[in-house]
């Protein structure tokens, strides 16, 4: 199953869409569109490490104000991959930006190596109950149609990541190699659940669930994918003890 947690966002204070594409190493484009009457529309060359240092120069206030504006428009999410083991229990994996003390975790500076990547193994009761009781993030629960065996092998791949990534640093991406990018590349490698890693929505998590549905990856129960959708999201605030069953009571494909 996969639980897809809402995350937002944002790249300037009264911008409705941005893009940044990297075309060789060091250097980027960045295209800025204002839509609005008489917006502007910017579009320019830059060094790529001239782009972090000049994120450090935007005030706080405006990027969260920047957050806000492109909540609809750029469908960032994250992704939590979570294994069934044959006594009931679950375990939840989840690739995140590894923030150092004292760093706080930005959506935009996450396009510019300004974080490494962690490989997280937790309770669900840990990694998802921060995000539904705590932080006040819209999580969906769905169940996938993957068979035991090809859990078994992805999370021993997952496994391997750790390993590796323990071995040698990983920079994050909030597009490019981000909380799903090694599982789609995974499972477009192994045929597994007919996903292509050229889908645009396998790099805005946020679309995530309606390209497993598209495929027939979900247990569904017959249901449209807003209806599925609706009833997939996480209302309840369980506490720890017994969290996991919690959230699965009434929700289709459990």
């Amino acid at each position: 199953m996969i639980l897809l947690a809402k995350a937002v966002l944002g790249v300037g204070g009264t911008l409705a869409l941005a893009g940044t594409y990297t075309f060789h190493e060091g250097v980027i484009r960045i295209d800025v569109d204002e839509h609005r009457a008489g917006g502007s529309h910017v579009h320019m060359w830059v060094p790529a490490a001239a782009v972090p240092m000049a994120m450090h120069l935007v005030p706080r206030n405006h990027l969260r104000e920047a957050v806000e504006r492109s909540r609809e428009a750029l469908p960032i999410a994250h992704a939590i991959v979570s294994f069934e083991f044959a006594d009931g229990s679950h375990l939840a994996t989840s690739i995140e930006a590894r923030k150092t003390v004292g760093q706080e975790y930005s959506a935009i500076r996450g396009f510019f190596r300004q974080f490494q990547t962690i490989y997280l193994i937790s309770e669900e009761s840990d990694v998802v109950r921060v995000r539904t009781n705590y932080r006040g993030e819209s999580v969906y629960l769905y169940r996938t149609q993957t068979t035991p065996r090809d859990a078994r092998n992805l999370f021993r791949h997952y496994l391997e990541w750790v390993n590796q990534a323990r071995e040698r640093a990983e920079w994050y991406n909030a597009v490019t190699s981000n909380c799903a990018t090694n599982f789609v590349l995974y499972l477009a490698k192994a045929k597994i659940g007919g996903i292509s890693p050229w889908d645009w929505r396998t790099l805005f998590v946020g679309k995530g669930d309606e390209l497993l549905y598209e495929k027939g990856d979900l247990v569904g129960a017959g249901l449209p994918f807003t209806e599925l959708k609706r009833r997939a999201l996480i209302r309840e605030r369980p506490g720890a003890a017994d969290f996991s069953r919690q959230i699965r009571v009434n929700r289709p494909g459990f």
